[in-house]
């Protein structure tokens, strides 16, 4: 385009989109829309649990509000701050890797269903677990370029989760230990601090 698009984190973003859109309703709602689609792709590898259900979240707004430009544009504002905050921290930045990680997991196991109420406690340990294993084992120099490494960390994980007593983890333990790698890799900063 002639005109650069405006990034969903530009803390003017939404003075633009109206300024841009002039009051053509219809040119603001799709302006939003592919803000916030745009950035949903690009941070959907950091938390995909969390950049799902936001994506989702705009679906069902547009699929609600069909045509209904004004009205989609106002109920896409709050949408935009949550796409622009990002998940927040419960103030210990371990207890939002495990949030990240749960959800995750979760999502690829349970589905929209979740973690059922006999599993709730010993899931939460599991991945309590799994994500002090991540941290104490990612803290070496180069470490995702050791394949070997990697490759002891996949099954280190696979294995618990083979073992944790939940049939969906269990089930699923070589696509999860997959994920929960290759998000970890993602994460890696945020895993040590």
């Amino acid at each position: 385009p002639k005109i650069p698009p405006v990034e969903l984190l530009s803390p003017d973003f939404l003075a633009h989109v109206n300024r841009r859109a002039g009051g053509n309703a219809e040119a603001k709602a799709s302006e939003m829309e592919h803000a916030i689609r745009k950035h949903c792709t690009v941070h959907l590898d950091e938390d995909p649990a969390y950049y799902k259900k936001l994506s989702e979240k705009l679906e069902k707004l547009i699929e609600e509000h069909k045509n209904q430009w004004d009205l989609l544009a106002r109920e896409m504002e709050p949408l935009i701050h949550e796409a622009a905050r990002g998940r927040q921290s419960d103030g210990d930045g371990t207890v939002k890797e495990i949030r990240i990680f749960a959800d995750h997991v979760a999502d690829i196991a349970f589905g929209k269903d979740g973690v059922p109420d006999e599993h709730q406690r010993g899931f939460a340990e599991l991945i309590a677990k799994i994500v002090e294993h991540l941290q104490g084992t990612i803290d070496i120099i180069n470490f995702w370029d050791k394949f070997i490494e990697v490759k002891k960390l996949r099954g280190d994980i696979g294995t618990e989760l083979q073992l944790c007593g939940i049939p969906e983890l269990a089930e699923r333990h070589e696509r999860i230990a997959v994920e929960v790698v290759k998000l970890a890799e993602k994460r890696h900063k945020e895993l040590l601090k």
